[in-house]
């Protein structure tokens, strides 16, 4: 999914329900095509970084509202993340953990950056953070925020026994 829907929707939810300040994750599964339980793992992963506030209600219902750098557009002249290549992706996320076998996302978004502009710091953020719900990233503490690490995955095939 493109990483400019995630965050429109996720903008979209706010302003839904600005009136509550807060949104559940079935109101952003009802409009982007993931399973809700990825939507659940993806919006819990942007409240560890940071990019969502999580409430628990008197039901035990996790309910999420945006933080200032998710809730404010992306900045003018910057590039569109998703004008990346999955190969460069990938490339920049291998390239940015090479030293401690983890990246910060700001590092990730370095390798990204081209003269055709900076990628958008929290866009990048969100496409980490969609990838390790789908679980092909982990995320780690570390003393300067959070680090992410690829997970290397085998794909079965008819062929393969």
């Amino acid at each position: 999914m493109a990483v400019g829907t995630l965050r429109t929707t996720v903008v979209w939810a706010q302003a839904r329900t600005a009136r509550a300040g807060v949104f559940p994750a079935n109101l952003i599964a009802d409009h982007v095509p993931v399973p809700a339980d990825e939507v659940g793992r993806w919006l819990n992963i942007l409240a560890t970084v940071r990019l969502l506030s999580r409430y628990q209600t008197v039901n035990r219902t996790l309910m999420y509202a945006c933080q200032p750098p998710l809730a404010a557009p992306a900045p003018d002249g910057v590039r569109p993340l998703d004008t990346v290549s999955p190969r460069e992706w990938w490339a920049a996320v291998q390239a940015a953990q090479l030293p401690r076998g983890t990246a910060h996302g700001t590092e990730i978004a370095a390798l990204l950056d081209a003269e055709a502009g900076m990628v958008d710091r929290v866009d990048v953020l969100l496409k980490l953070a969609a990838l390790a719900a789908a679980g092909l990233l982990q995320l780690h503490p570390a003393a300067d925020g959070w680090h992410w690490q690829m997970i290397a995955t085998v794909r079965l095939t008819g062929q393969a026994q």
